[in-house]
């Protein structure tokens, strides 16, 4: 640490004020407590100033120095706020493994990441503006009490454990550079073994990139049966599962794989599809849709590959990549009903029978 001028405190590389088992009060004055002034928070420099106390440290009012440009880190048992509070930084925000508790609505500005390890309750709805990305641990949540919250991230992406806004809505844009939106609750083996990564009453995602990895990575959404999941991407494809089989609205030209839970029982993996694809835009599909007759052969396959297939030719073969030992949902125009993985077990079979006029499901 070097002392180039009074006042003044400059770390070359990272600094930690502890506190001695009392705790700390930021922005106030408690004789029984470690006590940090505005004057002296802005009087420090470091790469990363870490705020340390084995109990509570807390913050007496909003954060917004306007000398200080370093890193800064909450590495405490509690960090409580006693109202709305807001934190505005032009570097880097963690949390670590501190549970912060505000007495009101929380929000945040940053020119840096965002980063928690633990929990964020508030009494009010929740802003989070994050100059590069949002990064929530495995398991980390914030929690509203029914109160809005959102989330943007101008570069980066934004890493979700569990977003809880009761019956309020969330939003969440990533929508700069990497610009995706991610489970980071752990990858599942199946959809019912998944972590819930937003309860709301809606929720709207905007990713420039991605929204989901994978099937058995993708977003967890609890939504109200009666809301609706606004979802835009730039990816071809959009990975969620949609725990209460809510409304989707896609507004992007790529699919959404669905992931479909019912009484924790999974039936399938749907598609959504787009406003575009590849092969007809999805007004044709829905023209072609409206215009069938009862006689016309369609058929829907509840699986991995989702798909309503409309036959020209009555020995036109459907194609499914199901899991062999798994039976799927097939909806034709007398409904749904689950199919059996016991007819045409391979590629070749599936040759040999193209043409006897069968229609038929074949698990590759």
């Amino acid at each position: 640490i070097n002392t180039p001028t009074v006042g003044q405190i400059t770390a070359t590389g990272n600094m930690t004020i502890a506190d001695n088992g009392n705790g700390m009060i930021l922005l106030g004055i408690d004789p029984t407590k470690l006590s940090i002034s505005q004057a002296e928070l802005n009087a420090i420099s470091a790469t990363e100033l870490i705020l340390q106390s084995s109990g509570t440290i807390t913050l007496n009012s909003n954060l917004n120095p306007t000398d200080f440009s370093d890193n800064l880190a909450f590495d405490a048992v509690n960090l409580s706020m006693g109202g709305g509070t807001t934190i505005n930084l032009a570097a880097d925000l963690d949390f670590r493994n501190t549970a912060v508790s505000v007495g009101g609505a929380l929000t945040i500005t940053t020119g840096g990441q965002i980063r928690m390890n633990g929990t964020i309750n508030t009494a009010g709805a929740v802003v989070l503006n994050s100059g590069q990305g949002l990064t929530m641990g495995s398991p980390s949540s914030i929690t509203s009490n029914n109160r809005n919250i959102n989330i943007t991230s101008s570069s980066g992406n934004v890493l979700l454990g569990l977003l809880n806004a009761g019956s309020a809505n969330v939003a969440v844009v990533a929508s700069g550079g990497g610009g995706d939106i991610l489970n980071n609750n752990g990858v599942f083996t199946n959809v019912t073994l998944s972590r819930t990564n937003v309860i709301a009453g809606n929720v709207t995602l905007s990713a420039n990139d991605r929204i989901g990895a994978s099937s058995t990575d993708a977003i967890t959404l609890d939504i109200a049966t009666a809301g609706v999941i606004n979802l835009t991407f730039g990816a071809p494809t959009a990975y969620i599962n949609n725990l209460n089989f809510t409304t989707i609205q896609n507004n992007s030209a790529g699919e959404v794989a669905v992931g479909l839970v019912f009484s924790n029982q999974i039936i399938g993996i749907g598609h959504n599809v787009g406003l575009d694809s590849s092969s007809e835009s999805s007004q044709t599909r829905s023209e072609r849709y409206a215009a069938l007759e009862s006689d016309n052969p369609l058929i829907s396959i509840l699986g991995a590959d989702f798909q309503v297939v409309f036959a020209e030719e009555e020995e036109d073969e459907i194609v499914s990549s199901i899991i062999p030992s798994v039976p799927v949902m097939v909806k034709t125009l007398q409904g749904w009903e689950f199919v059996a993985p016991t007819r045409r077990q391979n590629l070749d079979r599936l040759r040999d029978n193209r043409n006897k006029g069968e229609r038929f499901i074949d698990w590759l």
